[in-house]
């Protein structure tokens, strides 16, 4: 159960240890003591269950995937809809204007309102287009990363050819490596964080962005390591050195 208020003779408020379960088919899927605090978010709680449910599988062996998870939101109705769904954009942003953010605020703030997809539609998005059904949706594909590294139409029988090493369809042949694209999101990742938190939109604290900070040089320096241990070549080190000094720039947050 969840509580919107605290009241200090609830043993199972917030900001005390309280047992939490989670029953499936009539198989438990975690039962423990579990703390959450008052700020807790929704997103942290779900994370907080996916650990316990991870944990109950590693030692359970008859506990296992599927494990299926959805947020729902309330705000604007006692039937909970989705954050994405054109029904919860609408009436978040015609509330946006009187919840008090300062003009840079709401931009940001409208920009993650309007930056979820519904994938329930979208995702048919391109079929509903290419055979002309009429609708309202606009097309969306789940992509990683690496999709940067691609600019072409292809066919199916064209993508099979590539990943079987049959064919190139790569247009970046001097696309960075899997490391330094890495270690180049995480700092792509923390800029926007620090950005948030200037405003006054982020739930990081000073210890988040120290630790993170700190985990990110060790993870660097690791890699100038494995550069020379297993000759990566001149290009990787200086690369992982340029995304080193930019962690060494990261100006953690001071609170006065």
């Amino acid at each position: 159960t969840m509580f919107s208020t605290a009241n200090p003779d609830d043993p199972n408020r917030f900001d005390r240890p309280y047992r939490m379960r989670a029953v499936a088919d009539g198989q438990a899927l975690c039962d423990g003591i579990q703390l959450l605090m008052l700020a807790t978010t929704l997103e942290d709680a779900a994370k907080f269950a996916l650990i316990s449910i991870d944990s109950t599988m590693r030692s359970n062996v008859t506990v296992g995937p599927p494990i299926d998870l959805a947020l729902y939101n309330t705000e604007f109705s006692e039937v909970p809809i989705c954050v994405a769904s054109r029904e919860y954009q609408v009436q978040k942003l015609a509330h946006l204007d009187g919840e008090g953010y300062t003009p840079e605020q709401l931009l940001v703030v409208k920009e993650d309102v309007l930056a979820k997809a519904c994938l329930c539609r979208d995702l048919a998005g391109g079929a509903e287009g290419k055979n002309q059904i009429k609708n309202r949706s606009h097309t969306s594909v789940c992509t990683g990363p690496n999709i940067v590294n691609f600019s072409k139409l292809a066919s199916l029988a064209e993508m099979v050819d590539h990943i079987y090493g049959r064919a190139q369809l790569i247009s970046t042949p001097d696309r960075p490596h899997v490391f330094v694209r890495e270690a180049e999101l995480y700092l792509e990742f923390v800029r926007g964080e620090l950005d948030r938190f200037a405003l006054d939109l982020s739930t990081r604290t000073v210890a988040y962005f120290d630790e993170f900070r700190t985990n990110l040089l060790e993870g660097l320096d690791y890699y100038g390591r494995f550069a020379d241990e297993h000759d990566l070549g001149a290009e990787f080190k200086t690369r992982i050195g340029e995304c080193r000094a930019e962690a060494e720039r990261i100006a953690v947050p001071v609170l006065v």
